[in-house]
């Protein structure tokens, strides 16, 4: 289930890590449109965006594979035993709509400390 398609895994293999597939559908196609959010992550920067519809447009950086369900709840800050229930897409849309727990933790420590006690 975590497979690219066909012309993901070619786009993929095309590009370095840390990298959008515009580059390689402009070597294939001769077209530059329609890959910029496709990306193969880079394993030592901040992972990208993890929106809504990221079947495939985020790419692990060794393997032309997307990221599991799993990963996601890690690059987003989710504990590892946090639930999410659905089928693969569900899921995923799920944590490209939450707020990352991590962020939230920051700007309620921060409302706290700025506002709300004094």
């Amino acid at each position: 289930v975590l497979t690219l398609s066909p012309a993901q895994e070619q786009h993929w293999r095309l590009t370095r890590p840390g990298q959008n597939f515009e580059r390689a559908h402009f070597r294939l196609t001769g077209k530059a449109e329609g890959w910029f959010s496709h990306v193969r992550v880079h394993p030592d920067r901040p992972c990208n965006t993890v929106t809504t519809h990221s079947r495939g447009d985020l790419s692990h950086w060794v393997e032309p594979r997307r990221f599991s369900v799993a990963e996601y709840k890690r690059i987003h800050s989710y504990p590892d035993d946090y639930i999410i229930e659905g089928s693969y897409d569900r899921q995923v849309e799920g944590i490209g709509r939450s707020v990352p727990p991590r962020m939230m933790e920051a700007l309620a420590r921060t409302l706290y400390e700025e506002i709300l006690s004094k």
